[in-house]
């Protein structure tokens, strides 16, 4: 039972009327104790969003529970990969296949609040900071565009918990709220009316290379839009075209080139992990076309464009319970298109490619897109509109940018993506549906703008004789005033229409249809009527929750909410708002027990006593039918779907899959294409030792990949079972049906040679590798120049070695070498790693294509790897970061002072 949350001292309405109260600043009565309303505002904004996000996360205060993350679980957190603060020197990899060099973190507010809040802290309370930083963010533009407080801190609750941000929180990316967060500030930054040009311009970059170091390829996208936020702001000020534009195109650059300084960091990790170095990432005519399915496989399709008003109309999470599971067509594969274009599909010929994949939700809220859509239908009045010229200007600009996002979001169920995808580099960006970050930006603004217009015409204004409610919504029906007439009979008939559409959805020949659609779509006939029935309802909750927005503003144009009523609008308004998101979020949030999930067992601790020495792999090369089959693909799963992404991190257990990889380096791919159809020469040139398969299959192994050396062993056998909650138990026993097998020829992860060739090409290298003809036990291939080996055979070992300590960023071998050897080490090579032989820094050879040796002199060594990636940019980042802080926290202490009212002497 969890406490029930309440506000502390004065009333929530006494509060509100403090804050937002509609007398302007400079008629109050100054006090000594006054705080600027800005500040009053936000502190008032924070204190009302935690409350909330402290009610939705209420689980994560108890120390037993974690938050679900599917990207960047508990487990990766906790790992030694990632610990903080060692981490913010560099980042290297090293749980799975040979290690991927991630370089240095971003200096960023999402890294801040893990090395402060540590893993599960991080975990459990992550989304909350972030969203709280978006309201902050969207606070600040709406002020800065001119908002009153009140509206301000109303859109801002919008963007704060608007689901398009908020279950990406909850899917594992803290990241995008805090990058959306940054784009809002740095829009607010370029309106910020009483700092200089220059100033704006630099505190904008510097926002906006922060979205870039949280959002990565989201905030490339999005720094197009700040771009022409501010061409369009230099538009609409006074001068001829061509200084406008002149101005605009100024600002512009000064924007990115500071923001390329302050994100410069993140950008070179991007250009050379993303783009230079990826596989498949040519720019030319063919590598593009090759890549549209696999980049617009994550599109919106039109008809679930609705989601952003009905949230669970398509469900919700994949794995949501009751009904509410996602059964849309995000995430399908594209070779899935032609067979649900067809009007006489079988299911049986169903090609086996995703049917859906979506962790994300796209609910805006039907207050926001109300009130948006209000700001819209005023700003395009050009008689009788309520909004001035210059906000009617900007309500065309939002308008548009949302259009365009949405067509684009659409990717390829829509002709339109195709163009944008044209342009260079913007085919290494995956997932159109990423354009829906814009679309939600663009209409939680047009919220703020018609909330503006709503607020400063018919509730701020003071009134003589406050109306009652149905004295009201007359008013608003029978106004003089055309807009006022107009806009309360189009919502009454949305309302209409609304209210049929759900009646016909419910009815026979409606939730037929759908229940054929579902069957068709592989749920059975159970989880097809409860999917109905969730999607049914949650029309009717659309149906429910529109009448009561159009009622609140209808009865705000019929004066109900003017004078002394004004605080209410704030109260009911962004209590709608609020109450909507949040109702609409707690699906996206799922709380487990972390302990028992991450309970270690036999299995794992054999496994987790020494990982560096053999790696584990999960995925045999053959299929097995009838019950060994389905036993096989079981274990497939486990290991894929949680050991894999969970456990063997949280235990730092090394594996040859790799849990994520978008964008595979290219000698990732020319290494898996040359020696991966080989398995055992895979598995023994990446040191994997141990195989998880089925009890009694290492014989069969022996016989099908191996009958010559006959390598494979059975290690352990084992059980699986699953508990109330769902945990994965493992019991190890002497009868199987599970089998932990072991292949003895692997290669040491640090073995001496005496024997190599050098100077070997990476395509004679990649050839070798996968031949039967060469031996990597007898033999290193080098690519660098070194002196050639001093035998020719040899029975004898060259040396010994062995490992005094390991971590995944530094390690310690002592060799013992009899002649003139290599020393390789069977991890991913990369020029930021440093070798040291006796504390001296020798040169770090490429070795068997893409792993680390060095040459070692006979006799007896210390050698020390250490992981040491250049360190500049990562500093150049912050150094330019914190300077923007602190001038902007030293402009708005001056601004204050130079606003604050002084009192008369008393004395």
């Amino acid at each position: 039972m969890h406490p029930r949350l309440s506000f502390p001292g004065a009333p929530l309405h006494l509060l509100v009327r403090m804050v937002f109260r509609s007398t302007p600043a400079s008629q109050e009565t100054p006090r000594s104790s006054a705080k600027p309303p800005r500040i009053r505002g936000s502190l008032l904004l924070v204190a009302s969003l935690a409350l909330v996000l402290a009610w939705l996360f209420r689980d994560s205060f108890d120390a037993t529970m974690a938050l679900f993350a599917n990207d960047g679980p508990l487990g990766a957190v906790t790992s030694r990969t990632n610990a903080f603060p060692d981490a913010w020197t560099g980042i290297w990899s090293d749980l799975n296949w040979l290690g991927f060099d991630s370089g240095t973190p971003p200096t960023s507010l999402t890294y801040l609040v893990l090395t402060v809040l540590g893993p599960r802290g991080y975990i459990n309370f992550g989304p909350a900071v972030a969203s709280i930083f978006l309201g902050l963010g969207a606070y600040a533009f709406g002020r800065t565009a001119g908002f009153r407080a009140g509206p301000a801190a109303v859109m801002a609750t919008g963007a704060a918990l608007n689901s398009g941000f908020f279950s990406y929180a909850c899917w594992g990316l803290s990241t995008l709220p805090t990058c959306i967060g940054s784009i809002f500030f740095a829009m607010a930054a370029l309106r910020w009316e009483k700092a200089p040009m220059w100033l704006r311009c630099t505190l904008s970059g510097a926002a906006l290379g922060h979205a870039l170091m949280e959002g990565f390829d989201n905030g490339a996208i999005l720094s197009l839009y700040v771009a022409a936020f501010a061409v369009a702001l230099a538009w609409f000020r006074p001068g001829t075209p061509v200084k406008r534009l002149s101005r605009g195109f100024l600002v512009t650059a000064g924007i990115a080139a500071t923001s390329a300084i302050v994100a410069v960091n993140i950008l070179l990790t991007l250009i050379q992990f993303n783009i230079t170095g990826a596989a498949g990432m040519g720019q030319d005519k063919e590598s593009k076309a090759a890549r549209w399915g696999f980049a617009t496989q994550w599109s919106l399709p039109p008809s679930e464009t609705l989601r952003a008003i009905i949230p669970g109309m398509y469900g919700y999470r994949m794995d949501s319970p009751d009904g509410r599971q996602y059964w849309g067509k995000v995430g399908m594969d594209p070779a899935l298109d032609a067979y649900w274009s067809s009007p006489t599909r079988n299911p049986e010929s169903r090609p086996p490619a995703l049917l859906r994949y979506s962790g994300s939700g796209l609910y805006t809220g039907v207050p926001v897109v109300l009130f948006a859509m209000f700001g819209v239908y005023q700003g395009f009045r050009r008689k009788s509109s309520v909004v001035s010229a210059e906000d009617r200007r900007w309500i065309w600009f939002w308008t548009g940018s949302a259009l365009l996002s949405l067509l684009l979001a659409w990717g390829r169920f829509a002709p339109f993506y195709q163009f944008i995808f044209a342009l260079p580099y913007f085919s290494t960006i995956r997932n159109p549906i990423k354009f829906l970050h814009p679309l939600n930006i663009s209409l939680v603004v047009l919220c703020g703008y018609g909330l503006q217009a709503w607020w400063s015409t018919w509730s701020e204004k003071p009134q003589v004789r406050e109306p009652g409610l149905a004295e009201s919504l007359a008013a608003a029906w029978n106004s003089k005033a055309e807009p006022e007439r107009h806009w309360t009979r189009i919502m009454l008939a949305a309302c209409g229409a609304a209210l049929l559409a759900w009646l016909l959805y419910s009815s026979a020949p409606g939730g037929h249809a759908l229940l054929r659609h579902l069957a068709e779509a592989g749920f059975d006939p159970k989880e097809a009527s409860a999917i109905a029935r969730v999607s049914r309802s949650e029309v009717g909750l659309f149906v429910l929750v529109l009448w009561a927005s159009s009622l609140l503003l209808a009865l705000g144009v019929g004066r109900w909410f003017a004078g002394s009523r004004a605080y209410l609008a704030v109260v009911a308004v962004g209590g709608l708002v609020a109450l909507d998101l949040a109702r609409a979020n707690t699906p996206w949030i799922i709380h487990y027990k972390w302990r028992e999930r991450y309970a270690t067992n036999p299995l794992f601790d054999m496994l987790r006593q020494a990982p560096h020495e053999g790696r584990v792999t999960g995925q045999l090369p053959f299929g097995l039918s009838g019950a060994a089959g389905n036993a096989l693909g079981t274990l497939g799963r486990v290991f894929g779907g949680e050991w894999n992404q969970h456990q063997f991190r949280f235990y730092d257990i090394q594996s040859l899959e790799v849990v994520q990889l978008s964008r595979p380096p290219a000698d990732y791919d020319a290494w898996q294409t040359a020696v991966r159809p080989h398995p055992v020469r895979a598995w023994e040139l990446s040191n994997t030792r141990f195989l998880l398969g089925l009890a009694g299959l290492a014989e069969p192994l022996n016989d099908s990949l191996d009958k010559q050396q006959r390598r494979f062993r059975q290690h352990t056998a084992f059980n699986l079972s699953q508990d109330a909650d769902g945990v994965i138990l493992v019991e190890t026993n002497a009868t199987g049906p599970f089998a932990l097998i072991e292949f003895t020829g692997a290669l040491p992860r640090a073995m001496l040679y005496d024997r190599w060739q050098k100077d070997v090409p990476d395509d004679q290298a990649l050839t070798m590798l996968g031949s039967t003809n060469f031996n990597p036990h007898a033999e290193v291939l080098v690519a660098d120049a070194i002196p050639a080996p001093s035998v020719d055979t040899t029975s004898q070992p060259a040396g010994t070695v062995r490992y005094q300590n390991y971590a995944p960023k530094h390690f310690t071998l002592e060799t013992d070498a009899r002649t003139p050897c290599v020393l390789l080490v069977n991890d991913h090579y990369s020029p930021n790693w440093k070798v040291r032989v006796d504390g001296r820094e020798e040169p770090l050879l490429r070795a068997n294509y893409l792993v680390r040796g060095v040459y070692l002199q006979p006799g007896k060594h210390v050698v020390a790897f250490s992981f040491e990636p250049p360190l500049g940019s990562m500093l150049c980042s912050a150094g330019s970061l914190i300077l923007a802080l602190g001038i902007t926290v030293v402009v708005g202490v001056r601004n204050r002072t130079a606003q604050t009212p002084k009192l008369p002497d008393a004395r």
